[in-house]
């Protein structure tokens, strides 16, 4: 079959007579039963991770876009988990409010949040105030969280 390598593993399915289970056989013989509807859950939800990983590294190439021009306004950006939601964290250089960098990044969040071809991700964006060390773990997850270096501070 074209596309089948030999590290491919085509599993047997077979269904139940009244089609509500499922037994699933690999080819090292291990079986298991499954509910069919479980089984098409797994099989959405399987499809849907392979869709999210491609819209999450889409995402963090527009996030990237996004900062290079404005890269020597920004002391810090990252992507981190705030409140269970994904969250990109910018960190300005000047301390005073700039109402038209707030827009901008208004304006990156509003195109996130309607861009299709990122349906599956949720994203807030946060500007915080120039900060630090224990100030700045305030607004990044403990476990996660992801600093965009800027080539030219690299």
């Amino acid at each position: 079959m074209p596309g089948l390598t030999s590290q491919n593993e085509i599993l047997s399915l077979n269904v139940s007579s009244d089609g509500e289970t499922v037994t699933v056989v690999p080819q090292s013989e291990d079986r298991f039963a499954i509910k069919r509807a479980k089984l098409m859950k797994f099989l959405q939800l399987a499809a849907e991770s392979e869709q999210f990983e491609q819209q999450l590294d889409f995402l963090l190439k527009e996030l990237a876009s996004w900062l290079t021009p404005r890269s020597p306004e920004i002391k810090g950006a990252y992507i981190t988990i705030i409140e269970g939601v994904l969250s990109f964290v910018v960190i300005p250089n000047q301390v005073k409010y700039d109402a038209d960098f707030d827009d901008q990044l208004a304006t990156l969040d509003y195109n996130i949040a309607h861009d299709q071809d990122l349906n599956l991700i949720r994203l807030n964006t946060l500007l915080v105030p120039p900060v630090e060390g224990h100030a700045l773990a305030q607004f990044l997850h403990e476990d996660f969280a992801l600093e965009y270096q800027n080539a030219e501070r690299s």
